[in-house]
């Protein structure tokens, strides 16, 4: 992997046998960021079936009103939700 370009190791390890640590990249988030789409998508297609598009609307909408919370939207003020 990082031949690979997606970790770089973090300094030198002060003897062969002692532990290393890496570091993703930019191209190794990216490459990540790209199979767990593709993870989320084939287990969608084989474990949940013909309601995995159902899935997929509902997935979108919690992350909609995710984005919502986060920016202040969609929070309940005397105890009406705004929108």
């Amino acid at each position: 992997m990082e031949h690979n370009g997606w970790l770089e190791r973090s300094g030198e390890p002060p003897h062969a046998r002692a532990r290393r640590t890496f570091r993703i990249t930019q191209k190794g988030q990216r490459l990540l960021a790209e199979l767990r789409r593709e993870v989320t998508e084939l287990y969608e297609e084989v474990v949940l079936g013909p309601d995995a598009e159902r899935a997929d609307v509902h997935r979108k909408r919690q992350a909609r009103s995710g984005a919502q919370a986060r920016h202040g939207r969609g929070v309940e003020q005397n105890g009406k939700r705004r929108s």
